[in-house]
């Protein structure tokens, strides 16, 4: 039990490398003394965990066993709040936000009232699911207020500045630009967490004036060598893409939209089958597909055919389209792939003279194909 409390004082402080090592630790006293009274709570920590520092494979290993091991199991109350926040956790991870919201609200009337630090969270948590159903603008000033006085019962200056951040996205992401950068430029304070400075960034991309776009992308790259979320990072290089497509640097526009559909198609491929396409419908992927698209087919004047798609509907829809994204299938168009060695002698240094050299020599490790 002590190395379960050690463990989440670390998870608190965001130290979750920490956090794993003391939960690990425990999964393994309690095989070793052949007890399990425990290990449903170890096991959805970890998921938990593994959600907050986007490590999407263990995410989904976890999720799936503790959704086994709850079947024979009559949970107490602190386990089925803390089960359904997990649980709702892992539905944004997806972009399922109904069922994200569905999980929260089994537990609203548990926590609305608590004095726990840990539960006022949840609680924002809860307000920014309400924002995916409001119809209008007026709706969504009205929840935001309340999710406002909820954030000032927080004592963390740092989580009261994360959650507006994540909310003020969440507002973007719906569509209200305009209420979006009204309310980002009422924040204060900076992020000290890179992930949540990674959505800051976005922000930024997003809201600041053309003039600062040069300064914006170099600091938002900077910042995606530390961001261990993959949409985040995603939807950064998706934002740079759109920056320097007004700049009319469409080749270096294509190259980050191409970066951020990439990040988009691990997720996907790293997912079960039935979550596949809540993510791939309700994530930016199809969004910044089609900008690659356009600027593809229509700034650079290649002609690619792409299947004309708003909702993929199927398993089958999704692998046709992945496999038109495949890198092979877009580097067999000639035009396409004399543009791509162009970009590649232009802008990165390396031994090799051919294109195809270059590409010979990836591999699965992007890091090692990076310091190629």
């Amino acid at each position: 039990m002590s190395l379960i409390c050690i463990a989440d004082i670390y998870s608190q402080e965001k130290r979750y490398l920490e956090a794993e090592k003391y939960l690990l630790r425990a999964l393994e006293r309690e095989r070793e003394e052949g007890i399990d009274s425990y290990s449903f709570n170890i096991c959805n920590e970890l998921c938990l965990l593994y959600i907050k520092s986007g490590r999407i494979s263990l995410v989904v290993k976890y999720h799936n066993l503790i959704m086994q091991m709850q079947k024979g199991l009559k949970l107490l109350e602190d386990r089925i709040i803390n089960t359904n926040y997990t649980y709702a956790l892992y539905n944004l991870m997806i972009c399922n936000y109904d069922l994200a919201y569905d999980h929260l609200k089994k537990i609203y009337a548990l926590i609305f009232n608590s004095n726990s630090s840990k539960y006022k969270i949840v609680v924002c948590n809860y307000f920014e699911l309400i924002l995916y159903k409001c119809k209008n603008e007026s709706d969504i000033r009205n929840v935001y207020n309340k999710l406002e006085k909820k954030i000032k019962l927080l004592q963390d200056v740092d989580t009261c500045l994360e959650i507006r951040i994540s909310a003020i996205r969440r507002i973007l992401t719906l569509g209200y630009k305009g209420l979006a950068k009204e309310l980002f430029f009422d924040l204060n304070g900076y992020p000290k967490n890179y992930n949540v400075e990674g959505i800051y960034v976005y922000l930024e991309l997003n809201f600041r004036n053309r003039n600062q776009y040069n300064f914006l992308i170099n600091k938002a790259l900077r910042v995606c060598s530390f961001v261990d979320n993959q949409e985040i990072k995603a939807d950064i290089y998706s934002a740079i893409g759109e920056k320097y497509n007004e700049l009319e640097c469409n080749v270096l526009a294509l190259n980050y939209y191409y970066e951020s559909i990439a990040l988009y198609i691990d997720t996907i491929n790293l997912l079960p089958q039935n979550d596949k396409l809540s993510y791939a419908n309700n994530s930016r992927f199809l969004e910044t597909r089609k900008l690659f698209v356009k600027c593809l087919n229509e700034d650079l004047g290649i002609n690619m055919s792409f299947k004309s798609t708003q909702f993929i509907k199927t398993i089958e829809d999704l692998e046709q389209i992945l496999k038109e994204l495949d890198l092979m299938n877009i580097l067999d168009n000639e035009d396409t792939f004399k543009l791509v060695q162009y970009l590649y002698e232009k802008c990165y240094y390396n031994d090799f003279r051919d294109i195809f050299k270059v590409f010979e020599k990836f591999s699965n490790n992007t890091i090692d194909d990076i310091k190629m």
